[in-house]
């Protein structure tokens, strides 16, 4: 790789930890943790997610997000609910209390963006997403081969 590419990649890294940095104090601002805004984001946009998704999603460790969970279960806003095709499988889903509350939290990070994608452009935002989603695949599918590759080695080598 080249200096340039390997520049540009950790000036990357440097902005999307900007942007966890910049949510993380909104969330401060709001006296919510950051974990609970995120959990709120994925249940807003997404049907019968579970842990093990919400982790996929986020990349976010599997501890914390079980704490979260249990966090926002005795406040009342979400509740577990069964799979009918698998039972051991539970979905994790909004009570009305939930919704009521997910807006509340959410509406200032929605108006928030809603204002800079507008600042930045539409078509810039919505690239920037694209790109940066295909990129993360691309680096995802990097750390598989490479941790298979390192398992085949150990195996073999």
């Amino acid at each position: 790789m080249s200096l340039e590419t390997e520049k540009q990649l950790i000036s990357v890294s440097y902005s999307i930890s900007k942007l966890q940095g910049l949510y993380r104090k909104i969330a401060i601002k709001r006296d919510i943790p950051l974990i609970h805004v995120q959990i709120f984001y994925i249940l807003y946009f997404n049907e019968h997610v579970t842990q093990k998704q919400i982790h996929q999603l986020s990349e976010t460790p599997k501890q914390t997000i079980n704490s979260a969970i249990k966090e926002l279960k005795s406040a009342g806003f979400i509740v577990l609910a069964s799979d009918d095709a698998d039972k051991r499988q539970k979905f994790i889903q909004l009570t009305p209390a939930g919704t009521e509350y997910c807006r509340h939290v959410l509406q200032p990070f929605f108006s928030i963006n809603e204002r800079a994608a507008q600042r930045a452009g539409t078509d810039l935002t919505r690239e920037l997403a694209d790109k940066l989603h295909t990129f993360c695949r691309a680096l995802e599918l990097e750390i598989q081969i490479s941790d298979l590759t390192q398992e085949w080695e150990e195996t073999n080598g």
